[in-house]
């Protein structure tokens, strides 16, 4: 009984069985695939990107703690600052 077990659970057998039911079923696989494809485009449609990259960002870094104090003004937002400093 163990041996016919594992003759079924052989990955040529279940291969083959697999292959054999896409072919008798396949307008019902293709209606499938187009179904959710459909489905799936229409949710695609709908989907919104929004991107909010100071949440990527641990807020403790002091170089994040730098912008954020730099960016409350309105005039500082995406603005490089350089500084030198001489020694």
């Amino acid at each position: 009984m163990l041996s016919t077990l594992w003759a079924k659970l052989d990955r040529r057998y279940l291969t083959q069985h697999y292959l054999y039911f896409l072919l008798r079923h396949r307008f019902a696989v293709c209606l499938f695939i187009q179904l959710g494809t459909l489905l799936l485009g229409y949710e695609a449609l709908h989907l919104r990107v929004h991107t909010d990259f100071f949440n990527l960002y641990p807020p403790s870094h002091p170089y994040i703690q730098l912008y954020q104090a730099r960016s409350r003004c309105a005039a500082q937002r995406g603005v490089l600052n350089a500084f030198v400093i001489c020694r």
